[in-house]
């Protein structure tokens, strides 16, 4: 019977051992993505919103200038990579959409993104990109998304609307896209 004890110790220790080092060496991904971005950015105050699409990973952040950045990162087995980072837009201000882009070579993931200011909007549509519809995001901070795996088009035209259709933000050039 002494001999089991002995084989179990010897057999969990290093079990142990290694989780151990797994967890307090990776942490959890949004500790990590956190930890880049604060690297990256002084004034990073938290995210907002993230998404895994693949084996990518993009974060949408705040700062403590009440401006939107992101954050572009690739999962591996090994815990998170960063890829690239960019942004501070306005979080306040007189319109009632605000936005920025960023593009990528054909096949990565490029980003279109703002704050929507206006409460009554309720869709985001991309003209540029074939009237794609961006996502929209409340979580206390209203934020709207389009990625794409490939360039983006120029020029980037956007409209936002409400419930009823009414157009309340236009940015760009619909008659170009013959909308």
């Amino acid at each position: 019977m002494k001999n089991w004890y002995k084989y179990c110790f010897f057999i969990l220790t290093p079990l142990l051992i290694l989780f151990g080092f797994i967890y307090f060496n990776y942490g959890s991904t949004n500790d990590k993505i956190s930890s880049y971005l604060k690297e990256r950015d002084n004034n990073f105050n938290g995210i907002i919103f993230t998404q895994i699409i693949g084996d990518e990973i993009i974060s949408i952040y705040r700062t403590d200038e009440h401006k939107l950045g992101y954050g572009m990162f690739r999962d591996n087995r090994f815990g998170v990579k960063f890829i690239r980072s960019s942004g501070h837009i306005e979080l306040i201000s007189d319109k009632a959409l605000t936005w920025s882009g960023s593009g990528a070579p054909e096949g990565e993931l490029s980003i279109l993104y703002g704050a929507v200011l206006d409460p009554n909007i309720t869709q985001v549509i991309i003209i540029s990109e074939g009237n794609k519809p961006a996502n929209i995001i409340d979580n206390g901070v209203k934020i709207w998304y389009l990625t794409l795996r490939s360039k983006i088009n120029d020029p980037i035209t956007i409209k936002a609307t409400d419930k009823d259709g009414n157009v309340l933000y236009e940015y760009g050039d619909p008659v170009y896209w013959k909308e």
